[in-house]
């Protein structure tokens, strides 16, 4: 999602290099198509949450990436990304 959402800035004026990245998101996604999210029953449900962030990893703009997830059980229920 983070890809296409970056590709999707330059729609207006794109580049040969644009092009090429946009190529390599649907190779991986074409690879990664037989991937899932399976669902299972769990007992005592546990919750957990992940985070992560780059903190000005962009190059271009020197923006920073951050995002999260919460799961409850096996089931991913809350999830969030931002620049």
């Amino acid at each position: 999602m983070y890809a296409s959402a970056y590709l999707s800035r330059y729609m207006s004026s794109p580049h040969m290099k644009h092009y090429q990245e946009a190529k390599r998101v649907l190779r991986y996604v074409k690879r990664t198509s037989s991937f899932g999210v399976y669902f299972t029953s769990v007992k005592e449900p546990r919750l957990v949450g992940y985070s992560d962030s780059d903190w000005g990893g962009s190059k271009e703009d020197k923006k920073s990436t951050s995002g999260y997830v919460f799961t409850l059980g096996s089931a991913m229920f809350c999830w969030q990304s931002s620049k």
